[in-house]
């Protein structure tokens, strides 16, 4: 735990005290890009493309660290990518580690956890999401931007247990609430709040 809360502290001083040209948030979407290119070309685990269920960005000194994680394991292991970024955000390098699939896979019917947690970066930085402006509108999207550490996707169901889209909460380094990012199916937003 302290290194974890070291590395972060670590990573935001490199990030608040250098030209960086991307933020963390924008090396994170960068990095389910690179992850989407990766299963095209058949260099790493297609199961990303329905597992993804969390990304961090870590700034260093010459760009970020930058993850993209499966859910755990029945051991409690996880599948994972590991990539380094530029100080653009641009991917440099990769290594995917890990082999098991997750102990509870996740399920969407008419998109994938990929897709989502692009829809939900994108809304991070502000951008029109299936031609919502919420995003773009909603002020304290910035903040999470700028302080990017982590989003994590969960299922989201309605009152009978029917999937209907899922919950991405974005982590901010140094901010007390979360933003939590709902989106549908089929990619358009439900809703965007803070708690």
């Amino acid at each position: 735990m302290k290194a974890t809360l070291s590395l972060l502290i670590v990573g935001f001083a490199f990030y608040g005290s250098s030209s960086y040209a991307a933020t963390p948030a924008e090396a994170a979407e960068l990095g389910v890009h690179k992850v989407d290119r990766l299963i095209t070309l058949k260099k790493i685990n297609p199961s990303f493309t329905s597992q993804l269920t969390g990304m961090t960005s870590v700034a260093t000194a010459s760009g970020f660290n930058v993850t993209a994680t499966e859910g755990a394991a029945s051991d409690g292991s996880s599948r994972m990518l590991m990539m380094t970024a530029g100080k653009d955000g641009k991917i440099l390098t990769y290594m995917e580690m890990g082999t098991k699939d997750p102990a509870s896979p996740v399920v969407l019917p008419n998109n994938n956890a990929l897709t989502l947690m692009e829809l939900s970066m994108h809304c991070v930085e502000g951008e029109l999401i299936a031609g919502s402006k919420r995003c773009a509108e909603f002020a304290d999207a910035k903040m999470y931007n700028d302080h990017f550490k982590s989003a994590a996707l969960t299922v989201k169901k309605d009152g009978t247990g029917k999937v209907i889209g899922a919950d991405v909460a974005i982590k901010g380094d140094g901010l007390a609430k979360t933003l939590v990012v709902s989106l549908a199916n089929d990619g358009t937003l439900i809703d965007i709040v803070e708690n």
